[in-house]
């Protein structure tokens, strides 16, 4: 495990395995995620796994769910007290079965702690001879404190509030932004996305109880969009900002 710290106090646990944001907290210990952990129901959830190269059903370019950036292990190229940067390459040396195109897919991922939030920038590279497509995510869980429900919070995109019912967030709701930012606003705080090049959120959960997830996303499902081409040599960056305020209202 990596642990980042910035001088503010905020703290951070990254996992080279899978590269996940295993856990994110305050100067005095408070979880501003849904820390990752199994589940009752046997599913690992929680953290922040990065959805790449694809978001979401990738049958359609034979991949599973959510691409194979979260389920590989990913080597550490540099890191700082407050920032680590990972790298992936060779994908096919360790997923099994993976397509042609995507063998030729590299990445590399930094990880940042700032003064109040964090940041993550992805950049897939093709060091291949093919185009391939690209359509990839970050996907931050946020807690919920007990006694509480994930229908409490409000997700506000481009000043319109969604208010959603435990079915509503299970089907998972897919809202294109103009302004690239979101902002989750619960009873203990506030905390605001801001995605670059990464224009869709995904506001989802199974667990109301426990979770919520407002997820950036190049344009939504793979299956709603068929993603960006990424040309031999060329190079395409995303990223994510979320920065967390207590709700003093």
């Amino acid at each position: 495990m990596i642990e980042l710290v910035h001088e503010s106090g905020i703290k951070a646990v990254v996992n080279p395995a899978g590269a996940f944001v295993e856990s994110w907290t305050t100067a005095d210990g408070v979880e501003l995620l849904f820390a990752r952990r199994d589940m009752p129901n046997g599913k690992n959830r929680g953290g922040i796994p990065v959805c790449a190269p694809v978001f979401g059903p990738g049958e359609t370019v034979g991949l599973n769910q959510h691409g194979f950036a979260r389920n590989v292990r990913w080597e550490i190229v540099e890191q700082t007290e407050s920032q680590v940067k990972l790298t992936l390459d060779n994908p096919a040396s360790q997923v099994k079965d993976l397509p042609p195109l995507y063998a030729g897919c590299g990445m590399d991922l930094t990880i940042e702690l700032l003064e109040n939030g964090l940041r993550e920038t992805l950049e897939i590279r093709n060091i291949g001879i093919e185009p391939f497509a690209a359509n990839p995510a970050f996907h931050p869980y946020f807690p919920v404190h007990a006694g509480e429900s994930a229908e409490h919070a409000g997700v506000l995109i481009d000043s319109r509030e969604y208010q959603l019912s435990s079915a509503e967030l299970a089907a998972t709701q897919k809202i294109n932004s103009v302004s690239s930012q979101a902002q989750l606003v619960a009873p203990h705080g506030i905390w605001t996305v801001t995605g670059d090049n990464l224009p869709y959120f995904a506001v989802w959960s199974e667990d109301a109880a426990n979770f919520v997830c407002v997820e950036p996303t190049a344009g939504g499902y793979l299956t709603d969009n068929p993603g960006e081409a990424v040309n031999p040599d060329e190079t395409k960056l995303y990223s994510m900002t979320i920065l967390f305020s207590q709700n003093l209202a």
